[in-house]
């Protein structure tokens, strides 16, 4: 009797821990479904194909609650603007006013000069004179790069009334000391689209609340151009150069 006891209660204990598995892989594959279900519209705009039909995007954000970074750029706007292939536009506060890097086809200018001439002559001016390469992504290399992203199932919680689902968000490593520094970006996620960000370095952290997020099928002539009043106060630079241009603004401003 002893033993058909303990032969059922083995057998309970093998569902349980085959349940548990199942659950667990559920789990998995949701998170990774969720992440891929709100940001893989955002990635297909890098194909010539688009996201059904759009090619482009407009995506402004407000700064909310941040640690090591200057207090002025609480509440401060983010614009990130982007059409295929050859366009973007980012504009982030600073202490003294919104900056912007704009990339129009084969030219790239910046706001203001008074802040990027500076820093165009420590990354260095010389333009090359190899044309620009376009935003562009293959649809194979479009589908897999969610693939490329651990992430981390945060749990749900509750903003403004409404509940999300929190993931935590990093790219693949296979070296052990990066996995262990933690996630950088976390994500608030609902009906598949992302209304909040925060990114997380080590010196600061962020919180960007997504204010607009529209996919279309191409953006106005005038958001690639500056505003007349920002006209005087724009610089040409380096277009190979550009991420190392925002980081050193980005950079300047913590």
């Amino acid at each position: 009797m002893k033993t058909k006891a303990m032969r059922l209660f083995c057998g309970a204990i093998l569902l349980t821990a085959q349940f548990v598995s199942a659950q667990e892989n559920k789990e998995s594959d949701n998170r990774f479904q969720v992440l891929t279900k709100s940001i893989a519209p955002i990635i297909a705009l890098l194909t010539p194909n688009g996201s059904n039909g759009n090619h482009a995007i407009d995506l402004q954000g407000t700064i909310g609650a941040s640690t090591g970074l200057p207090p002025e750029l609480n509440g401060g706007q983010v614009h990130v603007a982007f059409e295929f292939p050859d366009k973007l536009l980012v504009q982030f506060p600073t202490p003294k006013g919104p900056a912007i890097i704009c990339r129009n086809g084969q030219t790239v200018w910046a706001f203001p000069a008074t802040q990027f001439g500076p820093l165009a002559d420590k990354v260095g001016i010389d333009i090359s004179p190899k044309p620009l390469l376009p935003f562009q992504l293959d649809e194979t290399k479009a589908v897999l790069l969610p693939a490329l992203f651990d992430v981390h199932d945060a749990g749900i919680a509750e903003l403004h009334g409404q509940t999300y689902r929190v993931l935590d968000v990093r790219g693949v490593t296979f070296n052990k000391t990066k996995r262990d520094s933690g996630y950088p970006v976390r994500l608030w996620i609902r009906d598949d689209r992302v209304v909040q960000i925060e990114l997380r370095s080590s010196g600061w952290t962020a919180t960007l609340a997504i204010t607009k997020n529209e996919l279309m099928p191409s953006l106005p002539a005038t958001t690639w151009q500056p505003t007349p009043e920002q006209h005087d106060q724009v610089t040409a630079i380096p277009g190979d150069k550009i991420a190392s241009l925002l980081q050193l603004a980005l950079k300047q401003n913590r």
